[in-house]
């Protein structure tokens, strides 16, 4: 039988190394596959809720675990005497008309200690954000309850992290429609939170496939490496 001449040795290095990263590369995306399994989006649903501007400073208070639970005291949403502490106990952001007309948001705390955070930007204000961006534990996340001129008349999301009732941090993103004024009329228009504390792009409603890079280089690993395989034992 006649042996099949061999490539020159420095290309056959490298294609070994080019067919074992990519195994290796398969490898570690059905694991990240896999590790997804347990996690997911938890998307509200379109909802176009509108923010009072007729109740003072209350706004309207919602759970984001419960695309279904809000809450719109009578006036300035502020203790028991509102129903606040029964009626919504594990809110988690609060959109309202300040005095001065600005579209704001608050966060819930307990004793000094903010629970709920919103990406912030450069003016100290909420960021309006793109689809696309990812809000995880690298993001600028405060306290700051600016949204205007960012939110004026634009629809843009609101990147935040929050509590559970377990009280494990959640990254997730809220959709507003700014109005021209002051950022009235404003409406929330849905939100979606990644339930693993994993971070989570703005905009996205499911958790993604493998993607299209991973399956080629599967498809190339997997023949590359055989042919490679047949050739040595030739």
């Amino acid at each position: 039988m006649t042996k099949t001449p061999s490539l020159p040795e420095q290309l056959d290095t490298q294609l070994s190394r080019y067919f074992l990263a990519c195994s290796a590369f398969v490898g570690t995306a059905v694991l990240m596959t896999a590790s997804k399994t347990d996690a997911a989006i938890v998307y509200s649903g379109p909802l176009n809720i509108s923010v009072p501007t007729t109740n003072l400073l209350g706004g309207i208070y919602f759970d984001l675990t419960k695309p279904t639970a809000s809450f719109v005291p009578t006036t300035t949403g502020s203790g028991p005497a509102e129903g606040l502490n029964t009626v919504l106990p594990g809110w988690d952001v609060n959109f309202y008309r300040s005095g001065a007309g600005n579209l704001r948001w608050y966060y819930p705390k307990v004793g000094t200690v903010q629970l709920t955070h919103a990406v912030f930007n450069g003016a100290n204000h909420v960021a309006a954000l793109g689809a696309g961006i990812m809000v995880d534990g690298s993001s600028s996340l405060g306290t700051y309850q600016t949204m205007v001129p960012e939110f004026t008349g634009t629809a843009a999301f609101m990147g935040v992290d929050f509590l559970d009732a377990s009280n494990n941090k959640l990254f997730g993103w809220i959709r507003i429609n700014g109005g021209p004024t002051q950022g009235f009329p404003a409406t929330i228009v849905d939100w979606a939170y990644e339930d693993s504390g994993a971070g989570i792009l703005t905009g996205a409603t499911a958790v993604p496939e493998p993607s299209s890079m991973a399956l080629g280089c599967l498809a190339a690993g997997a023949a590359g490496l055989a042919a490679w395989r047949r050739r040595k034992m030739v």
